[in-house]
Formats: structure tokens, sequence, C-alpha cells
């Protein structure tokens, strides 16, 4: 996961994303900017990531959400298509009190 805020804003506190990176490849999978949740598009938070990646200024590490015993507690993100069929957004889970929300932060402290 890495965080990025959009500076070019007048308040950019009020423009915080966070991106999910795949463990693997570390390609942006995933984004909390209203552009990628409503639309899956891949956008301008993605795209700073994924070139920050490639030029070497982001060492991106995997997020430990795992419990030793139990497996990850927040698990995501997950697809909700609209009854078309088409990607309506994504979220995450808390596994141990069911909550689910489009910004994976907003599960840190649910449980």
């Amino acid at each position: 996961m890495v965080e990025v805020t959009n500076e070019s804003h007048d308040n950019p506190a009020k423009h915080q994303y966070v991106v999910t990176l795949d463990d693997v490849t570390e390609d942006a999978m995933a984004c909390t900017c209203p552009h990628h949740v409503h639309r899956s598009a891949f956008y301008k938070p993605m795209a700073a990531v994924k070139d920050a990646t490639a030029d070497g200024l982001l060492d991106a590490v995997p997020a430990d959400d795992d419990d030793e015993n139990d497996g990850p507690r927040i698990t995501g993100p997950h697809v909700r298509q609209d009854t078309y069929g088409n990607v309506d957004h994504h979220y995450w889970r808390c596994e141990q009190c069911g909550a689910e929300t489009t910004d994976k932060r907003a599960l840190d402290n649910c449980c």
C-alpha cells in the first residue's frame, strides 16, 4: 500500500488516496480515488505510483495484515458489480466483524 497526496488541489488533505500494489509484480491494482472506485479507471494516483516504482523512487513492500493464527483480518480489494454486471466499486472487508468500506484505512480500528 502506498499513500498518495495530490498537492495540486487547494486542499491537498482532501485528496489523499491509498494505492494497493500486487505483492509480486508491484503493479498498481486498486486505488481509493473516486475515478478508480466508481469507474475502475487507472488514474493519476495509480500512474504516479507506477512511475515512481519504475524509476526506483519507491520501494514497495508487502502489507502485513496477517495475524499469525487466523489469516488476514482485512481482505480485498473485492469487486462489487451493479445489476448489469458492470464493476460498480472495489471494497475491503474486516473478516472479524464483517464491516465493508471503499477506504481500507477505515478498517484499521474497527474491532
